[in-house]
């Protein structure tokens, strides 16, 4: 990545994600079409300037206000890059927010050689010099200066490859430093780090082949959906384009219905506008099509209803190898009897002990994060420490339940032991 200045000043409010420069005549209906379109794609703000100037012409303000307004700059050098004077004012204008922004510079090298344009050799030379004996002559050395510059910064050499794959590999590098760049701070989220952490775990740090099912249960306002948007911005990357996050699921089929809540998670993952589904049947049937050799990440936020899941994620065989599905719903019962979940977590505070305690409830067991002292044996977490020993079943939990009224049931044993 592109290095900083440490004398920079601070930068301005980002219109853009993305900025990218390049010469229309060589790149515009070809590498740079299919670049920008898939960075579109995947929700990337990228700025692209469509409009052809004529010889003679000067850049005008709002391009170079686009520039600096722009998180990223991805220049796509290519054999004639060099030849145009507006395209190397753009590079000046670059560096320059380089310098003095700290902008992140990414080249990419279509059909020229990166030595070509570091060591100003080839039809780079040749084109500076043309312009030395121009009306351009007053820029040369601002122009050598920064394509010395940029063209010794790390990109990709695409000269040769697959583009498909390399454009692929581009938008991967953008979208990662963007969730870098405008992740969640979970600092200002009480037990968000752990929980993150958990969550993943369940989940799995390696996919591998296996679809895995995770619930994530709790009361209002504990902060599922919140957890599982989290989870789902940091693992993204790994499922490439392949991924959906269905928010108010419960919401939307009171007011749309199923067939638009199929027709959204669809468009979604196979990234189609205006897919048409004709009636909720359908639906499953194409979904369980579309998806079942696809490595999806699906998040189903807020379902209420065994309905719900039989309508978007019934089984696991409607996915591909790899698939992560995580569910959130104040019903834990419905998760856990609804679905053969791999992991069901639930969120909750208990009532009536010593500490507000955090809790995570996995297949009838029980992980803690903020009790000390915390033991595992015989098929339960023991807590020393604390002066009562009550089975705890996660249901119905209130400020003012009392220990007598949660025995029933006991689906999640929490045994709590005198130290």
């Amino acid at each position: 990545m592109a290095s900083t200045s440490s004398s920079q000043t601070p930068p301005p409010p980002f219109a853009h994600d993305v900025f990218l420069s390049f010469r229309g005549a060589d790149t515009r209906h070809g590498f740079t079409a299919h670049l920008y379109g898939a960075l579109v794609r995947r929700g990337i703000n990228a700025y692209r300037d469509d409009n052809e100037l004529a010889r003679g012409e000067t850049i005008e303000p709002s391009l170079l206000r686009a520039i600096e307004c722009s998180r990223f700059s991805i220049v796509v050098f290519s054999r004639g890059y060099a030849e145009s004077p507006w395209c190397l004012d753009e590079l000046v204008k670059i560096v320059d927010c380089r310098r003095r922004l700290g902008q992140v510079v990414l080249p990419v090298f279509y059909d020229v050689d990166p030595m070509v344009v570091a060591e100003l050799n080839g039809e780079y030379g040749e084109a500076l010099n043309r312009h030395c004996r121009g009306d351009s002559a007053g820029k040369v050395e601002q122009w050598k200066e920064a394509l010395e510059e940029v063209g010794n910064v790390s990109g990709w050499d695409v000269q040769n490859k697959d583009q498909s794959e390399m454009v692929r590999e581009i938008v991967d590098t953008i979208w990662l430093e963007l969730s870098r760049t405008l992740e969640v701070s979970m600092d200002n989220l009480v037990g968000m780090g752990s929980r993150a952490n958990k969550l993943k775990e369940l989940l799995g740090e390696d996919t591998g082949d296996d679809v895995r099912f995770v619930g994530i249960s709790g009361m209002g306002g504990i902060g599922k959906t919140t957890l599982a948007r989290v989870v789902y911005d940091e693992i993204g990357m790994e499922f490439r384009n392949s991924r959906c996050f269905l928010e108010n699921v419960k919401d939307y089929f009171e007011k749309h219905g199923a067939v638009h809540v199929q027709e959204h998670l669809l468009s979604a993952v196979l990234m189609e506008k205006n897919l048409k589904v004709w009636d909720a049947h359908t639906g499953k049937v194409m979904i369980k099509k579309s998806l079942q050799h696809r490595k999806v990440l699906l998040v189903l936020d807020d379902v209420d209803s065994a309905e719900q899941l039989e309508m978007l994620a019934a089984n696991q065989n409607w996915f591909g190898p790899g698939s992560r599905i995580i569910i959130t719903s104040r019903d834990q019962r419905l998760l856990l009897y609804s679905l053969r979940l791999d992991n069901c977590m639930m969120l909750t505070s208990l009532p009536k002990l010593p500490s507000r305690i955090e809790f995570l409830y996995v297949n009838g067991c029980v992980s803690l994060g903020q009790m000390p002292d915390m033991k595992f044996s015989g098929g339960h977490f023991y807590f020393e420490g604390l002066d009562c020993s009550k089975l705890y079943d996660g249901n119905g939990v209130s400020e003012d339940s009392s220990w007598p009224t949660l025995l029933r049931r006991p689906l999640l044993r929490v045994k709590l032991a005198h130290s």
